[in-house]
């Protein structure tokens, strides 16, 4: 987990270069996040195998990441990413005007969401103690 600057400043403007050097996984899905109501909390779920770059492409976007122990928060603002693992309880609290842009590592599949958090727990606890 991690807030890292994602532009690069060019005589032509910004250039935001995204590729599995760049990002650390091939990109098998996109998708972006807009018209959020101001302080409406999204996400609430983790993953298992997917893992994803999040993006603030305008606005503000509150981050609580939880990996089973400790949770960590950052407010992202335009052109921030932060990585997100498999296996961390991801939620997102969206400010006004706010877009956010998601690249993923798997194709959609739902059976890939965690969307318990106790369940999460459980997971996290079992893979700890092998």
């Amino acid at each position: 987990m991690l807030i890292q600057n994602i532009q690069l400043f060019t005589n032509g403007g910004q250039l935001a270069p995204f590729d599995e050097n760049t990002i650390g996984f091939p990109i098998k899905r996109i998708f972006y996040i807009c018209n959020v109501p101001k302080n409406k909390i999204r996400g609430e779920h983790a993953h298992k195998t997917t893992k994803q770059l999040f993006i603030c492409l305008q606005g503000s976007i509150l981050m609580r990441l939880f990996d089973g122990e400790q949770e960590e928060q950052y407010i992202l603002k335009p052109h921030q990413s932060v990585y997100i693992a498999p296996l961390i309880w991801d939620s997102q609290i969206y400010f006004k005007n706010s877009i956010a842009l998601v690249l993923c590592s798997t194709l959609y599949d739902r059976k890939d969401y965690i969307e318990d958090i106790e369940e999460f727990k459980e997971i996290v606890n079992a893979k700890q103690n092998k």
